[in-house]
Order: C-alpha cells, then sequence, then structure tokens
C-alpha cells in the first residue's frame, strides 16, 4: 500500500510572497478591515497546504470556519453552508441576527424539517442571512472563512460566499478560498498559484525525505514540479531509493498524473477496503453513523474504515471524506456501473440526510422507466425548489421525465424543468427542452399554455419582446372560446413587455380583451384582471383619493411575493404614472417594504424602478437612489437586464442632477441590452447630462445626431423640448423655432407642460409668453411634476430679467430655487440662483444636505429621521451594522452634526416635505 501523504511533509517553498499576502488580509481582518482572497491553481498545487498554513500560524487569534467542497455534493444545495455554519448554530451570533432572516437560514439548512411550503427559500435571501450571521460571529470575536475546493461546493453555497466576500471590507472578517478555476466565485481579489519551478521543486523534494541530488532531478524531470504529484510519488520510493543506496526503477513505478497516481493507489487497495469505500463515495460525504452503517451492510469488518483513515484514504470526524477529491473519483470509478447502482440501492435505506437525499440515490439506482421513482424526484424537486436550488431541480426533473412512461408526464416534467432554467436564464437549456416537450404532446404546442408561456419568456429572456407579445396574443385568441383560463394567462403575460416598451394602444386593448374575458375566468387569473383595470382606470381620474382595493385584495389573497412580478412589472408602473395621492404611493411602499423583509430581489428590482419613476421630478436623490439600488441589486445578481427599467430612468435622472458616475452606471447597463429603444434613451440621457454640466453645444450636437438616426416623437422618449431649450440657450432661435413648428402637436400629450414651455421661450409676444408660462405652470401642478413648475417658472424669470423688468422676474426667480432645492436638484438651483442675484437680489448660499451626500447615504439619512437603528438599516439596505455605522461617520463628518437628532433636523430642513403629502 502506497504510503500516506500529510500536508505538513514540505515547508512552503516559493509561497512566500502569497502567505504574505493572505496573513496581511488577516490581520487587517483582526482590525476590522475585512476582505477575501481567491486562490486559483492546478490540482496538487499547493492551495489546501497553503490554507493549513495560514490557520496554523493565526488560528488562535480568531474564530475558523473551514469547508472543503466534495465533487459528490454538488448537486446537495446548501451543503457548503450547512457544513460552515454548524458550529455557530444555536449561539449568540446566530440568535441576534433578524428573525426573518434566521428563518431563511432555519429553512436552507433543514433546520425546519420540511420548512413552509408557501414561500420558497430566495438564494439572495440566505446570502444576506449569511452575511447577518458571520458579522455578529466576527463581532464577537475576529473570523477566519477557510473554503478549499470551492468548485466542489454547491452553486447556492458559492454564489452565497461570493456575495459575502464582497461585503468584508469594514468587518472583522478575513475569506480565503481556493479553487481550480474561477466561476461563481468571480469578484474576488485573485491570487494565481503557479507550479514551484524546478529549484523550488527540488527543495520539496529535500524536505520530503529524498536525500539524492540524482533521484531528485530525475523525478522533478519525470513528474514535472507538483507539489501532490511529488509527495505522492516520493512516498511510493523504497526509502533506500530516496536516500540514493538503491538504483532508481526503470521505468518508474509511479504515473504521470495526480488522477493517475490515484487510481493506482485504489488499485492496491484490499478488495473489502476498496467495496467499503466505493460505498462511501456513493454517499457522497456521510455522516459516521451512515458510513459505519453502510460497511454493517456490505459485511465488511468495522475496523476497515480505519485502516482506510491510517492509509490516508478518507478522514474522519463527525463526517466521513476523502481526503482529496481524485480518490473519490478514483474509488467510484474502481465501481462497475451495476455495483454502484446497488450501492446506491442500499443507500436509500442507509442514508439520513433526508427525502431529497434518498429520492437522488432512487433515481441513480434505476435503469427502466419507473413512474414511482419519478414521483419522487417529483417531490425532491418542489423541495430543491424551495430550498432555491433551482440548478439542480431542474436537472432532477430532466432525470424524472427521463423514468417516466406516461408521454404526458414525461412532457410536464421537461416543462417544469424549463421553467426553472428560465428563472436560471439558461438559453440553451430551455430551447432544447421544449423542442423535445412538443414532440411529447398530443395537441398542438399553440394551445399548451404552459409551451406558449415558456416560449414566450424564452423570446423575452433573449430580449426580443416583440414576438413575445406577438406570439402570447397570437395564441389566446386561438383559446378565448374554449380555453378562457389559458386565454386570460397569456394575455396577462403580455402586459409587462407591453407596459415597458409604452406600446399603450396595445396596453389598451389588452385590458380591454381582459375584462371581456373576466366573467369566464376564475382564480388569480381573475384577480390579476381586476388589479389590472383598477390600475389603468387610475390614469383617467384626478380624484385625490383611490380605489384601489381590487390591488390590495391581489396582494392580501396571493401575497405580496407571490403577486410581486406582476405587481412589479404591470401595476407598479402605472402606479408609479398615476401619482396624484398619498394612497397609491403607500401602495407601492408597502409592496417595497414587503420585498425587502423577505429578500425577493428579483422583484424588488422592478419595483425600486418603479418607485424612481413614481419620485422622479418631486424628490430627485430618492428618485436616484433607487434607480442605483436596482442595478446594483441587477448585477449582482448577474442579471442587468433586470434592471432596464431602472438604467433608463437613472440614465436621464441622473443626467438632469448632473450626477456623471451614475450616470455612466446606467448607460452600462443599457450597453448591454437588445431593448429596441435602448440606444436612443443612452443618446437622450448623454445629451441632457453635457447640457446640465455647461456643455450644451454638444449637447445640441448629440440631440441633431439622435433626431436623424432615432427620429421625432416617441413618448418614451420626450427629448424635443430639451433640444429646442438648448438650441435658444446658443442664441440659434431660428433654428429652434424650425424645429418645435416641425413637431406634431400629439408629440407633447404627454408632456404638455414642456411644450408649453418652449412656445413660451420663443414667443414674439411677451403678453402672449406670459400665457403660455401660465398655463405650462398651471400644467405642470396638476400633474405634480415639481421639475416642470420649476423649469417654467426659472424661464419666464429668465426672459423677464432680460427685458429689465426685475421686480416681476424676481418672484419666479425666487419660486424657482425654491422648486429646484424642494425636487433635490443643487446644480438647478445654483442656476435659478445665479439669475436670481442678477437682479439684485440676496441669494442664500448654504448648501443642501443631500448636494452633500451620495444617494445611499441619502437613504441612510431618510431612514435615522424615520427613527430606524444601525441593526434596522442595515436588514433594510442589505448592509452589515457595521458598514451602517461606517457610512453613519461618514454622513456625520459632512454635514458637520454630532449625532443622530442632529441629523434627523438637517434632514428635516432639508427636505421640507413628502412630494405625496402635498
Amino acid at each position: 500500500m502506497w504510503g500516506r501523504y500529510h500536508p505538513a511533509m514540505h515547508c512552503m517553498v516559493g509561497r512566500e510572497a502569497e502567505l504574505r499576502d493572505v496573513e496581511q488580509l488577516v490581520r487587517n481582518a483582526i482590525e476590522g478591515r475585512g476582505g477575501a482572497r481567491l486562490i486559483v491553481g492546478e490540482a496538487g498545487v499547493g492551495k489546501s497546504r497553503l490554507l493549513d498554513e495560514l490557520d496554523q500560524r493565526v488560528g488562535a487569534e480568531m474564530t475558523v470556519l473551514r469547508i472543503t467542497g466534495v465533487e459528490d455534493e454538488v448537486d446537495l444545495s446548501w451543503s457548503g453552508i450547512a457544513s460552515l455554519v454548524r458550529p455557530l448554530v444555536g449561539g449568540a451570533a446566530y440568535t441576534a441576527i433578524a428573525p426573518a432572516r434566521r428563518a431563511v437560514l432555519d429553512s436552507a439548512l433543514f433546520l425546519l424539517g420540511d420548512g413552509d411550503s408557501r414561500t420558497a427559500t430566495d438564494p439572495y435571501a440566505v446570502a444576506l442571512a449569511l452575511l447577518d450571521l458571520l458579522t455578529h460571529a466576527g463581532a464577537e470575536r475576529p473570523m477566519l472563512v477557510l473554503v478549499d475546493d470551492l468548485q466542489w461546493l454547491d452553486p447556492p453555497s458559492a454564489r452565497a460566499l461570493g456575495y459575502v466576500g464582497r461585503r468584508l471590507d469594514r468587518e472583522f472578517i478575513a475569506m480565503v478560498a481556493t479553487s481550480r478555476s474561477l466561476g461563481l466565485e468571480s469578484g474576488m481579489e485573485r491570487i494565481d498559484l503557479q507550479p514551484p519551478s524546478k529549484t523550488e521543486a527540488d527543495d520539496i523534494l529535500r524536505h520530503l525525505g529524498v536525500g539524492s541530488a540524482a533521484v531528485r532531478t530525475v523525478l522533478v524531470e519525470s513528474v514535472g514540479t507538483n507539489p501532490l504529484m511529488l509527495a505522492t510519488c516520493a512516498a511510493a520510493l523504497d526509502p533506500d531509493v530516496r536516500r540514493g543506496a538503491r538504483r532508481i526503477p526503470d521505468p518508474l513505478p509511479f504515473p504521470g498524473s495526480v488522477m493517475d497516481g490515484a487510481r493506482r493507489r485504489v488499485a492496491s487497495l484490499d478488495c473489502r477496503v476498496r467495496e467499503a469505500l466505493l460505498g462511501i463515495a456513493v454517499l457522497g460525504h456521510p455522516p459516521l453513523a451512515d458510513a459505519q452503517l453502510m460497511v454493517e451492510r456490505l459485511h465488511s469488518p468495522a475496523e476497515v474504515l480505519e485502516d482506510a483513515e491510517r492509509s490516508g484514504i478518507i478522514a474522519i470526524t463527525d463526517h466521513v471524506a476523502f481526503t482529496h477529491p481524485t480518490l473519490r473519483t478514483a474509488v467510484h470509478e474502481s465501481g462497475s456501473a451495476a455495483e454502484r447502482r446497488r450501492l446506491h440501492r442500499l443507500a436509500v435505506d442507509i442514508t439520513s440526510q433526508g427525502r431529497v437525499a434518498c429520492a437522488l440515490h432512487l433515481s441513480m439506482a434505476t435503469v427502466a422507466p419507473d413512474d414511482a421513482v419519478g414521483d419522487a424526484l417529483d417531490e425532491a424537486c418542489q423541495e430543491l425548489t424551495h430550498r432555491g436550488a433551482l440548478a439542480a431541480a431542474a436537472e432532477q426533473y430532466v432525470r424524472a421525465a427521463q423514468l417516466s412512461e406516461d408521454p404526458t408526464r414525461r412532457a410536464s416534467r421537461r416543462l417544469l424543468a424549463a421553467e426553472l432554467y428560465l428563472d436560471l436564464g439558461s438559453v440553451s437549456e430551455v430551447q432544447s427542452l421544449l423542442e423535445t416537450v412538443e414532440q411529447d404532446v398530443a395537441a398542438p404546442a399553440r394551445t399548451n399554455a404552459g409551451i406558449v408561456l415558456a416560449r414566450a419568456r424564452l423570446l423575452q429572456l433573449q430580449e426580443r419582446s416583440d414576438q413575445s407579445c406577438e406570439l402570447l396574443r397570437g395564441c389566446a385568441a386561438g383559446l378565448v372560446s374554449d380555453q378562457p383560463d389559458d386565454a386570460a394567462l397569456l394575455l396577462l403575460a403580455s402586459l409587462p413587455s407591453l407596459v415597458r416598451d409604452g406600446r399603450l394602444a396595445d396596453v389598451v386593448q389588452v385590458v380591454g380583451e381582459l375584462q371581456a374575458l373576466r366573467p369566464r375566468v376564475a382564480g388569480v387569473a381573475g384577480m390579476r384582471i381586476d388589479a389590472t383595470a383598477a390600475a389603468f382606470a387610475l390614469l383617467g381620474t384626478s380624484a385625490e383619493t383611490s380605489d384601489i382595493g381590487a390591488i390590495e385584495a391581489l396582494l392580501l389573497d396571493e401575497g405580496s411575493v407571490r403577486s410581486a412580478q406582476f405587481i412589479a412589472e404591470v401595476i407598479a408602473p402605472v402606479l408609479a404614472y398615476a401619482r396624484r395621492d398619498e394612497v397609491r404611493g403607500h401602495l407601492l411602499d408597502t409592496v417595497e417594504r414587503s420585498l425587502r423583509d423577505q429578500a425577493a430581489i428579483v422583484p424588488l428590482i422592478s419595483v425600486l424602478s418603479a418607485q424612481q419613476l413614481r419620485h422622479f421630478a418631486h424628490w430627485q436623490p430618492q428618485s436616484i437612489a433607487a434607480g442605483e439600488e436596482a442595478i446594483r441589486l441587477a448585477i449582482e445578481l448577474g442579471r442587468p437586464a433586470a434592471a432596464m427599467g431602472a438604467a433608463s430612468g437613472l440614465v436621464v435622472g441622473a443626467a438632469i442632477a448632473g450626477n456623471t458616475e451614475l450616470h455612466e452606471l446606467a448607460v452600462g447597463v443599457l450597453a448591454l441590452s437588445r431593448y429596441p429603444h435602448a440606444d436612443a434613451i443612452r443618446r437622450a440621457g448623454r445629451c441632457v447630462l453635457l447640457a446640465a454640466t455647461g456643455r450644451v453645444e454638444e449637447a445640441v450636437d448629440g440631440w441633431e445626431e439622435l433626431g436623424q438616426v432615432h427620429g421625432f416623437g416617441n413618448p418614451l422618449i420626450t427629448w424635443e423640448a430639451d433640444y429646442i431649450d438648448a438650441l435658444t440657450t446658443l442664441g440659434r432661435l431660428d433654428e429652434a423655432s424650425a424645429v418645435l413648428n416641425g413637431l406634431d402637436d400629439s408629440m407633447f400629450q404627454y408632456l404638455p407642460s414642456a411644450y408649453d414651455r418652449v412656445r413660451g421661450i420663443l414667443a414674439t409676444d411677451d403678453d402672449e409668453a406670459a400665457e403660455l408660462f401660465a398655463r405650462a405652470i398651471a400644467g405642470a401642478r396638476v400633474g405634480r411634476n415639481r421639475l416642470a413648475e420649476a423649469r417654467a417658472e426659472l424661464c419666464w424669470g429668465e426672459r423677464l430679467r432680460r427685458k429689465r423688468r426685475k421686480a416681476q422676474a424676481r418672484a419666479h426667480l425666487e419660486r424657482s430655487v425654491e422648486l429646484f432645492r424642494s425636487v433635490g436638484l443643487p446644480n438647478w438651483a445654483a442656476r435659478a440662483e445665479a439669475e436670481l442675484a442678477a437682479t439684485g437680489a440676496l441669494v442664500d448660499a448654504t448648501v443642501p444636505a443631500h448636494a452633500l451626500l451620495t444617494p445611499r447615504e441619502q437613504r441612510i439619512v431618510q431612514l435615522v429621521s424615520d427613527g430606524a437603528t444601525n441593526r434596522q438599516i442595515g436588514i433594510d439596505l442589505f448592509l452589515s451594522e457595521r458598514t451602517v455605522e461606517s457610512h453613519l461617520s461618514s454622513i456625520y463628518r459632512k454635514l458637520q452634526v454630532k449625532n443622530r437628532r442632529e441629523l434627523a433636523t438637517r434632514s428635516l430642513a432639508d427636505h421640507p416635505s413628502d412630494p405625496d403629502d402635498d
């Protein structure tokens, strides 16, 4: 039998720089400046040894949590996180985190039995809960998180750790992970661990007891410089050969790769030991009791596990694990397919890891179609989906379909897999599955609502929204007579794209078709029709209170999380446009609050986009903050397209405020999109930014190019008034008049105030100009558009000042300054103040608080003013308490306040009223 390889068998030859880097990372974490590193390198290059050395050097000063990815557990969602946090469960840090977050961890880590089937585990919520847990534990005692073989960690755990690793800069936590490649863990600062040089390899062999220089040379030339391979090969040589007392065998008695070495090592095992290890390999990373029961069922001697541990094949704690993934792979390969199926059958009765594991073992033990096994897998898939393990659930639905005898059930399971892959954004898997599904169904695919919905979602994922809507509406038309419920589902599914694309005529038509179907539609679809009709009815009313009972009923019946996507994509944008009273705004706030509590991030992104629109031109800092948060959340999830609505608003909203950084953030999202209006929105936003930062001539050139490329008259991108405004600023009045005269009056039906404003600027008669400006102001007030009102007051005041009517000008300019400040646009207020000063008036030069703060800091100030604690703020904004403390320190310094009371007072003075309270 080959000798055992111990990590301590060689020193850290050639790894001094890497060790200094990670050790400094840890020292920083002890002082509250945490961080993460990802060590990337080939198998056997010494990644694990680096973790061992780091643990030995600093482990006594910190709490150390360490896990190792196991290839066979890659489909066991949250197994990595479960292993990592097991020492913390039930401790002070665990009980200190917010109850909602703790419940999420309990569910994901199987601490609640079957859990609450009504609410699925959101992977993002688990990542937030994990960050909370680790930061609380780190505050008690600095913490070192070591993750070995990250490539074999289950994907949800890897994503959660990647999320945590990017948010440790203000924490008492250091994370060091190793991986053979980059993947889900990308985003951490990376250390590339290269194989040692030949000189370093020679040193390693010397430390391993190879005293003969000639033997060391032969080994390095034959094997290479991989440390694990060198150690394994050195251990295979006779001691006399290692010291040069005997001739080196020719050929060498060891293989030329780590995997070959593992196979040779397994082949040399006693057959009873090998069979027992094959049982362990089939179980994966089993609890010790399960492993012992497997050995007993195989009628192997109880001591085989100890023998295998002495051989260095496995390590025994409360679980049994192979000391290296290649050894487990070699053991697994050593058994025939029939042997492995037999052991999986045994594992069904042995495993204590729950019904999901039982179903998976049962599946792997089955060859022929078997509906009973397929049914067991169905239940496992539902549990996996509930736990947030969508990729694993999708894969097992495909396996369940393969085991199905009935074509209809086979198609149904493949369709479920396709829906999960759609959630994951996996286009190729969805395309392949849908092609197979359509072969299995008896009826034409266009009459199967499930297939049509999946096809439409696939088109939307590919940003082909026009084709998606055409498919949904076309198929719905064929189902109206015989399948009204399915027709309603298809029409409802078409609304998000129609609303987002601003196809108002089509939206009105679809809503009318849904209302006609309503008497024949029951259940949730019927309630969604009622909510949609109620929302769109609000667009046509100027009542001070709103009848939103149908929307509230939908939320109450479905729950905010289940209805969130529909509310966010269809109802919320309409409510944002129909912003005439506090009730409608409160409904959006209620949905947002619920989604934050549940950490339901995907629908939250859409609601934040609607909030951005709702606050636009009323309180610009809040509008910008909502848009920025939506985009950053979408980028964090790896789904930037989810923030298209936010990017479309922020690219203009940030430009109006002169915020170049956030404008470019939004441009970056638009650049990734195939959304048909993305380029026009990007160009328009760029021109607004140029004008807002004083580069008016460049802005005019950009608007001219925009008109040539995309034409005029898109109701979603109303830039024409700004173009005319800029031309007049440059004194190019004839060109401005020509542009205005060339526009159709209908183009300004959605922004009549802007149309009246630019007509007032160009009017030659003073009385006519006054009438137009007054009408623009009145229209802006009716539409509750403070920005439009402020701009009209500014233009009127500028015209009057040029006419030397300073007293009259002063009144309008003072009002514009007040309005621009109330909207939160200091750059525009400064322009109005300059005009006001030119009339001889005194100007208050106090810098408003929001002008000094970032959008996130503004949001924290708002929450402080509402009485939230640091802990509550952290939960609300998905930050740790230490990060909130750091932000507050920055805010206090910028605003020159000493405490929360002074901060709240300054905030209230800066923002005198909420637009929804007017």
